[in-house]
């Protein structure tokens, strides 16, 4: 029981950083509140999954940004902010499924974005890296599916899984920024040599 109390309350404190948390659209899992709406549940889990993919396949084949992958974040983008827009002009009705449906193909389409800008300017990086990441991205999955299929709550496995998603993707993110601010330092000093 006091399990749940902390988990409830870390993860209400934890979802508030991404999350508006408006009551009115938070679903209730097995009579317990998920303090993550169905959008941000679907951008969060989007992200995070794809990223774990994107990490796992990365050393074998490196991220194409032709065509066909602009077309499906412009896609993935369009379906995620129309939705949204239609539903607040009252156009649309949205439910639980159209909000976590738009943010996870939102999700995947940041993911994407991400991961493609992200390599730009570190490449595929050292072998030794990429391998780090691939071992990271199994033991997530690993502990994920473990958590899955030996605990009978449910909300206490999305809720743990939103959790590890949304400390995941910001550390994502901030490392992508930190990497980013030092190949900009460390480039032109480079060059110079």
């Amino acid at each position: 029981m006091k399990l749940l109390i902390t988990l409830n309350s870390f993860s209400g404190s934890l979802f508030s950083c991404v999350c508006h948390q408006d009551s009115s659209i938070l679903v209730d899992i097995q009579g317990k509140t998920l303090m993550l709406c169905p959008r941000c549940s679907g951008l969060q889990a989007g992200f995070f999954v794809s990223v774990l993919i994107l990490f796992l396949i990365s050393e074998r084949k490196s991220l194409k940004t032709g065509r066909a992958f602009k077309w499906l974040v412009v896609v993935a983008l369009t379906f995620l902010f129309s939705e949204w827009m239609l539903a607040q002009l009252g156009i649309i009705h949205s439910g639980t499924a159209s909000r976590f449906l738009s943010g996870l193909a939102g999700g995947v389409a940041f993911s994407l974005l991400a991961f493609a800008y992200r390599n730009q300017f570190v490449g595929r990086g050292s072998q030794s890296l990429s391998r780090f990441y691939q071992l990271f991205a199994m033991i997530i999955i690993t502990l994920l599916l473990g958590l899955l299929l030996f605990q009978s709550d449910l909300w206490i496995v999305v809720t743990l899984f939103l959790a590890v998603a949304v400390v995941t993707n910001v550390l994502f993110v901030l490392q992508t920024a930190i990497l980013r601010v030092y190949f900009l330092l460390v480039k032109p000093k480079n060059k110079t040599l």
